[in-house]
């Protein structure tokens, strides 16, 4: 007796079984982009180091200089009212003050700066005078007669006095030695002469 064929195992025997002669179909591989090379830009050259000279020193500040000596000065407030040239300043350390003794042609007399610089500086620093006006002979003193002045470095100085108004001057110091040309003593004594009774006598005087 011949056996029936069981259409449901023939169906899947012959789905399972290839054909013959026939090669399955390989699954294509996916295809794999190449990245993009990125140029590399060429290396900065970096500048060479300029080696600073030994003993160069950074934005270096203004010396101060010497403060002892004569200056002249240029005032053109009265060098313009009358005809005088040649003006003088002495300035004499007397730590931590200073003396000086100021000649401007029609104008004469002391001045005292009681806080001395330590370094150069557009600052001003305060002083009063005491002096005379040189046409009368008339002397000036008090809490009035004031002036100021800067040490800009390297003898260079400029400042103001009210003479005869506000008058502007400015100076430089000569060349010479750091030694005192005036002694604080002296100049002092003179400082110490400007006062209410020699005024009144000098006053009295002039009409007698």
């Amino acid at each position: 007796m011949v056996p029936h064929a069981n259409p449901a195992f023939d169906v899947v025997n012959q789905t399972s079984s290839p054909q013959k002669g026939v090669k399955p179909k390989k699954e294509p591989k996916p295809a794999i982009k190449k990245e993009i090379k990125v140029k590399k830009e060429p290396p900065i050259k970096k500048e060479p180091k300029i080696k600073a000279e030994p003993g160069a020193k950074k934005n270096a500040p203004t010396p101060l200089g010497l403060i002892n000596g004569i200056y002249d000065i240029s005032c053109p407030e009265i060098e313009g009212e009358w005809d005088y040239d040649g003006f003088t300043l002495v300035l004499t350390l007397d730590s931590p003050a200073i003396w000086g003794e100021y000649d401007f042609g029609m104008f004469s007399g002391v001045l005292h700066i009681p806080q001395r610089p330590f370094a150069a500086s557009s600052d001003m620093l305060s002083f009063q005078w005491r002096g005379r006006e040189n046409s009368e002979g008339e002397m000036s003193f008090g809490d009035n007669c004031v002036g100021g002045i800067s040490f800009l470095g390297n003898g260079y100085i400029e400042g103001w006095i009210n003479l005869y108004g506000e008058c502007r001057f400015e100076g430089m110091r000569r060349d010479g030695p750091g030694t005192a040309v005036s002694s604080a003593t002296t100049i002092r004594d003179e400082w110490e002469s400007y006062n209410e009774d020699e005024y009144e006598r000098e006053r009295v005087g002039r009409w007698h």
